[in-house]
C-alpha cells in the first residue's frame, strides 16, 4: 500500500504512500488475528482440551476464582497505573526543556522498548 508493489507493475496504481503503511500495517495485524484464531480454534481446535463442556456459562463462575484472580490482579493494576503516571510525568517535565531534551527522551524511550516489554512479561 505504500509504492503499490506488484499493482503498479500490474495496473500502473502508485500506492497510498505515508498513509499506505498505517492502512497495511492495520490490515496484516487484523489478518493476523483472525488466521490465528481459525487457524487454533477452528482448524485445529486445540482449545478442546481445556475448554468446559458446557462452554461458557455462569455455572463456571465462582467467588472463590474471583477472589484469586483479584489478588492476583490488583498489584499489577497498581503497578501499571504507576508505570502511566510516572511516564506522563515524565513527558510533561520534558516537553518543559526543549527540542533536544525532546528527541533524546523520545530515541531512549524507542531504545528501551524492547527492555520494557520484556520485564511487563514477567
Amino acid at each position: 500500500f505504500v509504492f503499490g508493489g506488484p499493482f503498479y507493475h500490474l495496473w500502473g496504481w502508485k500506492g497510498l504512500g505515508f498513509i499506505g503503511a498505517a492502512i497495511s500495517l492495520s490490515i496484516s495485524r487484523t489478518a493476523q488475528s483472525v488466521v490465528y484464531f481459525f487457524y487454533m480454534f477452528v482448524y485445529k481446535k486445540h482449545h478442546k482440551n481445556t475448554w468446559p463442556d458446557a462452554g461458557l456459562s455462569l455455572s463456571h463462575h465462582t467467588w472463590d476464582r474471583t477472589a484469586e484472580f483479584m489478588k492476583q490482579s490488583l498489584p499489577n493494576l497498581g503497578t501499571l497505573l504507576f508505570s502511566v503516571i510516572s511516564s506522563q510525568a515524565t513527558t510533561v517535565l520534558v516537553g518543559r526543556l526543549g527540542e533536544r531534551a525532546i528527541a533524546a527522551s523520545s530515541a531512549l524511550s524507542t531504545v528501551t522498548t524492547p527492555w520494557g516489554g520484556t520485564l511487563s512479561a514477567t
